[in-house]
């Protein structure tokens, strides 16, 4: 009895060295993934610094776009409003020399009715002279 004892206890010790050595390999892995989840939550972090970072950035970089596109309106209002008063100031140029042209074109008419009566004057004068 005792040899059978002795061969249970030894099979007993066998399994309990297994035991151990597996409950061992279990704490290694655990600490294998707790050292992983440690390493995968500083990369996140990390990460999440470099995404707040990168919309800061984003943000500043669209304020400054806004920025610009408010000053490329306000040029682009002032130069149509210019673009407005050079053609209204054209049309009133055009709208003066037109009326201008019109006045010569009666003085004109006005000075040759003026020749043609004063050549009908001369025409009768030398007719006179004439007779």
């Amino acid at each position: 009895e005792i040899s059978a004892q002795e061969q249970q206890l030894s099979a007993l010790q066998e399994q309990l060295a297994e035991v151990k050595q597996e409950l061992q390999g279990s704490e290694e892995g655990m600490d294998r993934q707790r050292e992983q989840k440690m390493e995968a939550q500083r990369e996140v972090e990390a990460l999440r610094k470099l995404l707040q970072a990168a919309t800061q950035e984003a943000e500043a970089a669209v304020g400054a776009l806004e920025s610009q596109l408010e000053e490329a309106q306000a040029a682009l209002k002032e130069a149509s409003e210019n673009a407005d008063n050079a053609m209204e100031r054209q049309r009133e140029r055009g709208m003066e020399a037109q009326s201008e042209v019109e006045a010569l074109r009666k003085q004109l008419q006005a000075a040759n009715q003026d020749a043609d009566a004063a050549v009908d004057a001369l025409q009768t004068q030398l007719e006179e002279a004439q007779a």
